[in-house]
């Protein structure tokens, strides 16, 4: 009896012993930010509604726009900074919904080419350009930028801001105060790469966690970082090291970064 006992003590460590393995795992892959539903590809288009943001459907991943030109001359457009190389063709409903197959869009409105963006992995960014017209009217020819950023799990900083954003190649590195129209240059200034480590080095927070911050957007500070292409990344930073990706068509990224470090770059907007 005390031997069945004691092998039955030894099976529940085990099993508790895997379970503890299989959570330690689970946590080590950090924050996960939900997935947009696919069906979302195949809503109405609503004239009266307030879109935030276009949705792309590519590859089995929905990405949401970031940037869009919209302009009378082609010329105009940053083509060779911006396309890589052809992706495939897509399908528009009012330039809202876009995806590779059209039988997925409740109307087809416009016709497009997806690309890569040059510089960064099409997992994560592509570009769809396309033109449209009216009659005895101009046609405009269109590029939109979309990011995914959702049904992805992130836990330091560098996941995003380094092997996907690549902040550390930015050509131009503008910060401004809160509520402050003006900017000052940066590019040059030391404490964005000492900003950057600690951004890199960072832990993602889970914004279901009860330690998750309250955070005003109108008390932070933005710190923006152009690509050679003249795409934007605009970070905002917070008192106490609080560090987000600012981007409305996304859940916000989190990132606690080194207070001392967050202060230095406050200061150096200053």
């Amino acid at each position: 009896m005390k031997k069945m006992f004691l092998c039955l003590l030894c099976m529940v460590l085990a099993l508790t012993g895997c379970q503890s393995g299989q959570s330690q795992d689970i946590a080590d892959e950090g924050v996960y930010f939900s997935k947009i539903d696919e069906a979302e590809i195949s809503a109405v288009y609503n004239p009266l509604a307030s879109y935030v943001c276009a949705l792309m459907h590519y590859d089995e991943k929905i990405y949401t726009s970031t940037t869009e030109y919209s302009v009378t001359e082609q010329s105009e457009l940053p083509l060779d900074s911006v396309q890589g190389d052809e992706l495939a063709l897509v399908s528009g409903n009012h330039g809202l919904f876009w995806s590779t197959d059209s039988e997925e869009l409740l109307e087809v409105t416009y016709e497009g080419t997806l690309y890569q963006v040059k510089g960064y992995d099409e997992s994560f960014r592509v570009v769809v350009y396309y033109e449209t017209a009216m009659p005895l009217a101009d046609t405009y020819y269109h590029l939109i930028v979309f990011d995914h950023l959702n049904d992805i799990s992130l836990n330091k900083g560098s996941e995003l801001f380094d092997d996907l954003l690549h902040l550390s190649e930015a050509v131009c590195i503008e910060g401004s105060l809160p509520g402050d129209g003006s900017t000052c240059d940066l590019s040059e200034s030391s404490a964005v790469e000492e900003f950057l480590a600690a951004l890199y080095d960072g832990t993602v927070l889970d914004a279901l966690e009860d330690a998750y911050p309250a955070l005003d957007a109108e008390q932070a500070y933005t710190l923006s970082f152009y690509d050679s292409a003249g795409l934007v990344t605009e970070l905002m930073l917070y008192e106490d090291g609080y560090v987000t990706l600012g981007n409305p068509c996304s859940e916000a990224v989190t990132v606690e970064v080194d207070g001392e470090k967050c202060k230095n770059i406050m200061e150096a907007i200053q």
